[in-house]
């Protein structure tokens, strides 16, 4: 463990970036990470990889869709957890410590159209936008009341196509604010108990887990009506459903606090296999281009436009 003195730490607009050397090499595409108080990292077929311990008190997880490196909320902490690939000075990765005066029990978070990193922030009951990994910025928190006065204890988040923000609120909301952040409309959920993860896929549904009646639903993101309810079965059943992800083969990826990672079939709605067991809280996979572009909600022209930007 390298020690950085306080000193030398850069702090920006209050926010400081404190490292330590991590064990594990470059993200790979078709793996999947857990958070859980710490971040693990697994195969495509749910075979444990790596272990970063550094990340202590990590939860909820966001994949950088332009150096894949691992973002992660701390709640209790009140700050972000970065385990970071792209620094050529540690060929081995570095875990990144990201804090900040705005923080205020972090949840969720997901990286947006426009390359911003989005996170629910329950303290203050809104979404903070930041600005992270662009060459030549400094980190910073650029807003920080995004769904003031239509939130309670959000949790969930995720963006669609045209840039439609989507966040869990109160037991059985989801809000659901335009691309300048106005408020769209609530939706009252039938059947969500306390909403977790938020997942926007390709296919155009919506869909959010429900801890309290341990399923994850499947909703039309136009007025939140209830299409499909998966609970998984035998020994792939939902006990403890709290994030979601798409998997590199385009299934649905259940982080479940009680049974580990369980794999479900969109086309179908059946629960495949348990890919990892025990405790999962968090899950965030790396899938290659254009599935990870689909994933956040990229249409064609920002697709393009990023690609430009990758030359």
């Amino acid at each position: 463990m390298r020690k950085i003195f306080l000193w030398m730490m850069p702090v920006i607009m209050g926010i400081i970036l404190s490292t330590s050397p991590a064990m594990a090499g470059p993200a790979s595409a078709g793996s999947f990470y857990t958070g859980n108080g710490i971040v693990k990292e697994f195969s495509q077929n749910g075979t444990a990889t790596r272990t970063f311990t550094e990340a202590t008190g990590a939860l909820n997880l966001a994949i950088s869709p332009v150096t894949n490196n691992v973002f992660g909320t701390d709640p209790l902490g009140n700050k972000l957890w970065v385990v970071d690939f792209s620094d050529i000075a540690y060929p081995n990765g570095i875990v990144t410590t990201f804090t900040s005066t705005k923080f205020n029990q972090p949840y969720d978070l997901v990286f947006a159209p426009n390359q911003r990193l989005y996170v629910t922030n329950r303290g203050t009951n809104a979404v903070l936008e930041l600005l992270v990994e662009v060459p030549g910025t400094s980190w910073m928190v650029t807003r920080s009341t995004i769904g003031s006065g239509w939130l309670t204890n959000p949790s969930g988040i995720a963006f669609d196509p045209a840039s439609l923000m989507y966040i869990g609120s109160g037991v059985d909301e989801i809000v659901v604010l335009d691309n300048r952040f106005a408020h769209l409309r609530t939706m009252t959920i039938a059947g969500l108990a306390n909403p977790g993860g938020l997942l926007y896929s390709d296919s155009g549904k919506l869909y959010v887990t429900s801890t309290g009646s341990a399923s994850v639903l499947e909703l039309d993101p136009l007025d939140g009506s209830v299409l499909r309810i998966l609970t998984g079965s035998g020994a792939n059943v939902l006990v403890d459903p709290r994030s979601l992800a798409i998997s590199a083969s385009g299934t649905l990826l259940v982080a479940d606090g009680v049974n580990g990672v369980i794999e479900f079939d969109l086309e179908t709605g059946a629960a495949l296999r348990t890919l990892s067991t025990g405790s999962a809280l968090g899950i965030a996979a790396v899938v290659p281009e254009p599935a990870s572009l689909a994933l956040m909600g990229l249409g064609l022209a920002a697709l393009a436009a990023y690609r430009k930007r990758r030359k």
